[in-house]
Protein backbone atom coordinates (compact mmCIF):
# COMPACT_ATOMS: atom_id res chain seq x y z
CA UNK A 1 0.00 0.00 0.00
CA UNK A 2 1.14 3.63 -0.82
CA UNK A 3 0.18 6.15 1.61
CA UNK A 4 -0.12 9.42 0.91
CA UNK A 5 -0.51 12.56 3.53
CA UNK A 6 -1.94 15.55 2.09
CA UNK A 7 -1.26 17.71 5.27
CA UNK A 8 -2.88 18.58 7.61
CA UNK A 9 -3.10 22.58 6.97
CA UNK A 10 -5.70 24.82 6.09
CA UNK A 11 -4.82 24.69 1.98
CA UNK A 12 -5.41 22.25 -0.34
CA UNK A 13 -3.22 20.38 -2.50
CA UNK A 14 -5.40 19.23 -5.34
CA UNK A 15 -2.30 19.31 -7.94
CA UNK A 16 -1.07 15.96 -5.95
CA UNK A 17 -4.25 14.79 -4.99
CA UNK A 18 -5.30 14.45 -8.97
CA UNK A 19 -1.78 12.71 -10.36
CA UNK A 20 -2.05 10.11 -7.62
CA UNK A 21 -5.23 9.50 -8.11
CA UNK A 22 -4.80 9.19 -11.76
CA UNK A 23 -1.94 6.99 -11.80
CA UNK A 24 -3.33 4.43 -9.05
CA UNK A 25 -5.96 4.33 -12.25
CA UNK A 26 -4.29 3.25 -14.80
CA UNK A 27 -1.14 1.38 -12.68
CA UNK A 28 -3.51 -0.16 -10.10
CA UNK A 29 -1.81 1.19 -6.93
CA UNK A 30 -3.33 0.41 -3.80
CA UNK A 31 -3.65 3.89 -2.45
CA UNK A 32 -4.99 5.39 0.52
CA UNK A 33 -5.03 9.36 1.50
CA UNK A 34 -5.26 11.47 4.64
CA UNK A 35 -6.62 14.39 2.49
CA UNK A 36 -6.52 16.97 4.84
CA UNK A 37 -8.61 20.35 3.52
CA UNK A 38 -7.86 18.69 -0.17
CA UNK A 39 -11.69 18.34 -1.76
CA UNK A 40 -11.53 15.85 -4.54
CA UNK A 41 -13.53 12.92 -5.83
CA UNK A 42 -11.06 10.70 -6.01
CA UNK A 43 -12.09 7.87 -8.26
CA UNK A 44 -9.58 5.14 -7.50
CA UNK A 45 -7.87 5.56 -4.38
CA UNK A 46 -9.73 4.65 -0.54
CA UNK A 47 -9.49 8.34 1.73
CA UNK A 48 -10.65 10.25 4.78
CA UNK A 49 -9.99 13.65 5.35
CA UNK A 50 -8.08 13.52 9.25
CA UNK A 51 -6.97 10.53 10.72
CA UNK A 52 -6.11 10.12 14.30
CA UNK A 53 -2.24 10.62 14.93
CA UNK A 54 -2.02 6.48 15.83
CA UNK A 55 -4.01 6.01 12.82
CA UNK A 56 -1.49 7.70 10.72
CA UNK A 57 1.55 6.13 12.55
CA UNK A 58 -0.01 2.34 12.15
CA UNK A 59 -0.97 3.15 8.02
CA UNK A 60 2.90 4.22 8.10
CA UNK A 61 4.36 1.22 9.71
CA UNK A 62 2.43 -1.00 7.32
CA UNK A 63 2.63 1.47 3.79
CA UNK A 64 5.57 0.28 0.97
CA UNK A 65 6.55 3.90 0.89
CA UNK A 66 4.73 7.11 1.33
CA UNK A 67 3.76 10.59 -1.02
CA UNK A 68 3.92 13.27 1.03
CA UNK A 69 3.32 17.34 0.78
CA UNK A 70 6.81 19.17 1.64
CA UNK A 71 6.03 20.11 5.28
CA UNK A 72 8.21 18.55 8.03
CA UNK A 73 5.98 16.49 10.26
CA UNK A 74 5.07 14.36 6.83
CA UNK A 75 8.51 13.98 6.28
CA UNK A 76 9.49 12.82 9.66
CA UNK A 77 6.67 10.12 9.89
CA UNK A 78 8.29 8.82 7.03
CA UNK A 79 11.88 9.33 7.96
CA UNK A 80 11.64 8.19 11.41
CA UNK A 81 9.78 4.50 10.16
CA UNK A 82 12.54 3.87 8.30
CA UNK A 83 10.02 4.40 4.65
CA UNK A 84 11.38 5.44 1.58
CA UNK A 85 9.18 9.25 1.14
CA UNK A 86 8.47 11.17 -1.83
CA UNK A 87 8.31 14.90 -1.05
CA UNK A 88 6.12 16.69 -2.67
CA UNK A 89 6.83 20.76 -2.08
CA UNK A 90 3.38 22.83 -2.18
CA UNK A 91 3.58 26.10 -4.22
CA UNK A 92 1.98 29.21 -2.80
CA UNK A 93 1.61 30.92 -6.13
CA UNK A 94 -0.38 27.89 -6.83
CA UNK A 95 -2.77 28.61 -3.29
CA UNK A 96 -1.24 25.73 -1.77
CA UNK A 97 0.33 27.14 1.12
CA UNK A 98 2.01 30.48 2.86
CA UNK A 99 5.02 29.24 2.08
CA UNK A 100 7.43 27.98 0.13
CA UNK A 101 8.56 23.93 0.84
CA UNK A 102 11.15 23.78 -1.41
CA UNK A 103 13.96 24.31 0.52
CA UNK A 104 13.65 21.95 3.48
CA UNK A 105 12.52 19.43 0.10
CA UNK A 106 16.14 20.17 -1.69
CA UNK A 107 17.77 19.97 1.52
CA UNK A 108 15.99 16.86 2.63
CA UNK A 109 17.23 15.31 -0.77
CA UNK A 110 20.74 16.52 -1.20
CA UNK A 111 21.18 14.78 1.74
CA UNK A 112 19.63 11.11 0.77
CA UNK A 113 16.94 11.36 2.93
CA UNK A 114 13.94 12.10 0.50
CA UNK A 115 12.89 11.80 -3.07
CA UNK A 116 11.87 15.21 -4.21
CA UNK A 117 9.26 15.90 -6.40
CA UNK A 118 8.95 19.18 -8.04
CA UNK A 119 6.40 18.35 -11.07
CA UNK A 120 4.33 16.37 -10.41
CA UNK A 121 4.09 15.09 -14.22
CA UNK A 122 7.25 13.00 -13.10
CA UNK A 123 4.88 10.98 -10.21
CA UNK A 124 5.33 7.44 -12.00
CA UNK A 125 9.28 7.63 -12.12
CA UNK A 126 9.60 8.91 -8.65
CA UNK A 127 7.32 5.79 -7.49
CA UNK A 128 9.62 3.34 -9.69
CA UNK A 129 12.46 4.96 -7.64
CA UNK A 130 10.64 4.77 -4.30
CA UNK A 131 10.40 1.02 -4.59
CA UNK A 132 14.64 0.18 -4.15
CA UNK A 133 15.29 4.04 -2.32
CA UNK A 134 16.87 3.55 0.55
CA UNK A 135 17.11 6.77 2.62
CA UNK A 136 20.50 7.87 4.58
CA UNK A 137 19.13 8.56 8.24
CA UNK A 138 18.70 12.25 9.13
CA UNK A 139 21.40 14.25 10.48
CA UNK A 140 21.13 14.58 14.23
CA UNK A 141 19.28 17.25 15.92
CA UNK A 142 21.86 20.13 16.68
CA UNK A 143 19.40 22.20 18.48
CA UNK A 144 20.15 21.10 21.70
CA UNK A 145 23.63 21.48 21.71
CA UNK A 146 23.12 24.95 19.98
CA UNK A 147 21.35 26.05 23.58
CA UNK A 148 24.10 24.16 25.60
CA UNK A 149 26.41 26.67 23.76
CA UNK A 150 24.82 29.62 23.74
CA UNK A 151 24.07 29.21 27.71
CA UNK A 152 27.61 28.72 28.32
CA UNK A 153 28.47 32.15 26.33
CA UNK A 154 25.66 33.85 28.95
Amino acid sequence: MILVLLGTNPYPFERLARAVDDLAGRLGWDVFIQSGHTVYDFKHCRFVPFLRREDVLAKVHVCEFMIVQGGCGSIHEGLAAGKPVIAAPRQPELGESQDRQEELVHALESKGCVIGLYDVTDLESAVAHARTFRAAPLPPNQIPSIIRNFLKVL
